[in-house]
C-alpha cells in the first residue's frame, strides 16, 4: 500500500468514526448512560483532589441521599470522603438568586462502598491484545524518546501516560498503548489541550491503527461518544488524526533488522 492510498484509507476511517459516534449518541444505551451520568454531582477541583487523596480508585462518587435516589445503599461500617460543600442563603438584592455564605464539611461515598440496583453501564476498552503490534509500537516510543513500561496498576486504570513516559497495565489491550502513545505524540501533556479533544484524537488514531491491522475494536467508538457531541469534533481534527496514525503505520510497516 503507497502513502496516498494509506491515507485515503485513514480519512475514511476518520469519517466512519464520526458517523458511527453519532449513531451512537442516540442509540438507548447511551442516551441511559449520559442521562445516569447526569445525576451525579460535579465537584470543585479541591473537592477532587479531597475524594481521590481520600480514594485514588473512586469513580462515582455521591452523597447518602442521593444514593437512595439511585437506588443504592451505603455499605454498613463505611467511612465517608469528607468534602467542603457551599452554605446558602436567598440573596437580599435578588429574590431569586443566593448567597454563599460559608462552607461545612458533608461526606460523600463512592460506588464501591454502596451496594443496590446496579447502575447502567457500557464497555469503555477492548482487552485484545497483539504481541508483535505491542512490540513495534514499544519500538516506536523508543525512537522518540519515550519510556514503556508494562505493571499490575491497581483498580480500574489500563494505562496512563506522563510527558516521556507510558504506563500500561499488564491486562490492557493494544489499543490502549496505541491510545497513550497517541497522547504522548501529540503533545497532549502541554495541557495546551483540551481534554475532551485529546482523548478523541487518542481514541480515533487507536481505532484506526488497530482497524489497520485486523484488530477490531467494539468499544472504543462508546468511549470517543462519551467526549464528543457530534462527529464534526472528530471530523475537525482530521489532519492531526491522520498524520499521527499514518506515522505510527508506516513505522510499524517499515523493515526490520530481521526482515
Amino acid at each position: 500500500m503507497n502513502a496516498n492510498e494509506l491515507k485515503k484509507q485513514i480519512v475514511s476511517r476518520v469519517e466512519e468514526i464520526a458517523t458511527l459516534t453519532d449513531e451512537t449518541r442516540i442509540s438507548e444505551a447511551m442516551k441511559t448512560h449520559l442521562d445516569t451520568i447526569a445525576k451525579f454531582p460535579h465537584y470543585s477541583l479541591l473537592n477532587t483532589m479531597q475524594i481521590l487523596f481520600h480514594n485514588p480508585n473512586a469513580s462515582y462518587v455521591a452523597g447518602y441521599t442521593t444514593w437512595q435516589k439511585m437506588h443504592r445503599y451505603v455499605k454498613r461500617g463505611e467511612h465517608g470522603i469528607p468534602i467542603l460543600a457551599p452554605i446558602r442563603y436567598a440573596a437580599k438584592d435578588d429574590p431569586d438568586g443566593e448567597d454563599i455564605v460559608g462552607f461545612k464539611i458533608v461526606y460523600v461515598f463512592d460506588i464501591s462502598q454502596t451496594d443496590g440496583q446496579e447502575l447502567p453501564t457500557l464497555q469503555w476498552a477492548d482487552d485484545d491484545k497483539d504481541t508483535w503490534l505491542n512490540e513495534r509500537l514499544t519500538d516506536y516510543a523508543i525512537a522518540h524518546n519515550i519510556t514503556v513500561e508494562f505493571a499490575d496498576i491497581e483498580g480500574t486504570t489500563r494505562g496512563y501516560s506522563c510527558g516521556g513516559k507510558i504506563v500500561i497495565s499488564n491486562h490492557a489491550g493494544t489499543d490502549t498503548l496505541i491510545h497513550e502513545l497517541a497522547h504522548e505524540l501529540l503533545n497532549h501533556h502541554d495541557h495546551a489541550t483540551a481534554t475532551n479533544t485529546a482523548e478523541i484524537e487518542a481514541e480515533s488514531i487507536a481505532y484506526i491503527v488497530c482497524n489497520h491491522y485486523n484488530l477490531k475494536l467494539t468499544n472504543a467508538i462508546n468511549y470517543i461518544t462519551l467526549w464528543s457531541n457530534d462527529g464534526k469534533e472528530i471530523i475537525n481534527r482530521l489532519g492531526r488524526i491522520t498524520k499521527c496514525a499514518t506515522e505510527i503505520i508506516t513505522y510499524i510497516d517499515s523493515p526490520t533488522k530481521d526482515d
